[in-house]
């Protein structure tokens, strides 16, 4: 977490909504701290993975998010 945001909530690297469900698989490198990190998935890839699963599984109603 950037510093500023682990000052402000401290316990966020142990609370579920400050964790990633949907890693990148690529790895990444913060230009200011040269630090090597993994981020979260882009969201257009899981909104494509929904609509392929519901297509696949044979839905005709419209999917929503």
């Amino acid at each position: 977490m950037p510093f500023a945001l682990s000052r402000k909530y401290p316990n966020a690297e142990k609370e579920w909504q400050w964790q990633y469900v949907f890693p990148s698989r690529n790895l990444s490198n913060d230009p200011r701290s040269e630090v090597t990190r993994r981020h979260h998935i882009d969201q257009s890839t899981v909104n494509k993975a929904i609509k392929q699963a519901v297509r696949k599984a044979g839905i005709s109603k419209k999917e929503s998010k």
